[in-house]
Parts: structure tokens; C-alpha cells; sequence
């Protein structure tokens, strides 16, 4: 990897692509989201310096809250389950930017109420969730357990209430004990011990059974708005007895 300046702006980009897979991932200086769609990277364990052995599927997924706006989001949130459902087992990696998660760690709580309403039994599989830490200010990294440890001592009476988040917080808490694990993408020679790490941790089977669709709040309220929106054009067709538009918007509404 390598670190250039484009538009005023430090962007950490490969120097040379590997594999055929890893072309179809790409990286951006600007905020606006790159990755649409599920992208998966098989990795053929035998070729790198690893303690393990075989072949493993790495996937980049696009992220909750897409900048391109509520439909998108949608949309990223619907197909990522049902790639997990058609796994037979998965291990969650959750990706933590330093920039994006806010001065009160408001971008990890989404995260977590969206992991929370995701996976109905995550208090059976916070051991299953590894966290990686990235874009960290070297003088922040020792600091990141702190700071988890801070968020969670002071969850509200209505987040302690919600087991699945703060069983979430309990994990993260448990998981960056001994140190958060930090990924600086210039420093290549830590990756396959990462690698290890991500591979010899458990995993959630059964994967179809324990993943569900859900939505942060901004795009539910949107998705709701919209439900309301067909429910008052339908009441407004059936006093018209208008069946034909009735049958549209039922179509669209299934749809949605």
C-alpha cells in the first residue's frame, strides 16, 4: 500500500493488485461511499504467511448510512443479509473508523442497534464479532478500550434496557481488553497475523437462522414515511372505488 495526496487529501491506495478478485474493491480520498455491492475475495491461505491452512472467502460489504441516501442504504442492508442467510457460517468483522464514529462514539452506537436488530440472539455470539480499528491517531489507539469502557458506563436506562446493544458493548468491552486491534494499512506485515486472528475466532452457523433485515433509524423513518404515503393513497382509491389503482399501489407496497 501507499499513501498519496489527491485533491489536498492524504488517500491510501495499493501499489500493485495481487489478484483478479481484489479489482473489483475500491478506494476513494472523498466521503462519498465507494463499494455497491458485496464483493467477495477468496484467499488461499497456503500462499501467505499464516498459521492456518486452506482457502477462506474475506467479503467487503457496502456500509450502513450510504451517503448516496436512504435507498441505497435500504437496499445495501437487504442484500448483505441475504448473502449472510445463504452462508453456511459467517464471522462478522466490524470495520471502525476513527472519523466516523463522533465525539460521543454516536457512529459505534448505529452501528450496534443495527448489529443488535440484525442478529435477535447477539448475546449468544458476541464472542463471534471481532472489531478492527482503523484511521486512529497513534496517540488514540492505547485509548480505544478506555473510551469503549467510558461509552458504556454511561448508556442511558433505555440502552442498558436493550439487550441486544448492550450485549454488543459488553463484547466490544470484553473483545479490546487486551489491546483493540488497529489496522494500518501501510504496515503490510501485520496483516497475515490479523488474517489469523479473524480465522481462528468463532463463528455464527447456522447463519440463515440467526440473521434477520434491519435498517438504522434514519432509513426505517423513511421507509415508514413511505408505507404511510401508500396507505393514504390506497384509503383515497378504495372511497373512489378505483380497484385498478388499489391493485397498483398493493403491488408496490408488497414491493416495498
Amino acid at each position: 500500500m501507499q499513501i498519496s495526496e489527491v485533491n489536498g487529501v492524504d488517500h491510501i491506495s495499493p501499489k500493485k493488485i495481487g489478484t483478479s478478485h481484489l479489482e473489483k474493491v475500491t478506494t476513494s480520498s472523498s466521503s462519498k461511499s465507494e463499494t455497491r455491492y458485496i464483493t467477495s475475495i477468496p484467499v488461499d491461505l497456503d500462499k501467505l504467511d499464516t498459521e492456518n491452512s486452506g482457502r477462506v472467502i474475506l467479503c467487503d460489504t457496502p456500509g450502513f448510512g450510504d451517503t448516496a441516501g436512504p435507498e441505497v442504504d435500504i437496499a445495501n442492508a437487504l442484500s448483505i443479509v441475504k448473502a449472510i442467510q445463504k452462508s453456511q457460517s459467517v464471522k462478522p468483522v466490524i470495520l471502525v473508523s476513527y472519523k466516523s464514529i463522533g465525539d460521543r462514539y454516536q457512529g459505534l452506537k448505529s452501528i450496534a442497534y443495527i448489529l443488535a436488530g440484525m442478529i435477535p440472539s447477539i448475546k449468544e455470539h458476541t464472542k463471534c464479532i471481532s472489531y478492527l480499528f482503523t484511521k486512529y491517531p497513534e496517540k488514540e489507539q492505547k485509548s480505544i478500550h478506555a473510551s469503549i469502557k467510558n461509552v458504556k458506563e454511561n448508556l442511558t436506562e433505555e440502552e442498558k434496557s436493550d439487550t441486544g446493544f448492550s450485549s454488543l458493548f459488553n463484547g466490544m468491552f470484553s473483545k479490546t481488553k487486551k489491546g483493540a486491534c488497529v489496522v494500518n494499512p501501510l504496515k503490510s506485515e501485520e496483516s497475515n497475523d490479523i488474517l489469523d486472528e479473524l480465522i481462528n475466532s468463532k463463528s455464527i452457523e447456522r447463519p440463515r437462522e440467526e440473521f434477520r433485515f434491519s435498517l438504522n433509524e434514519s432509513s426505517r423513518s423513511v421507509l415508514q414515511d413511505q408505507a404511510r404515503r401508500h396507505e393514504i393513497n390506497i384509503t383515497r382509491f378504495l372511497k373512489r372505488h378505483d380497484y385498478n389503482l388499489i391493485k397498483f399501489r398493493l403491488d408496490e407496497l408488497r414491493k416495498l
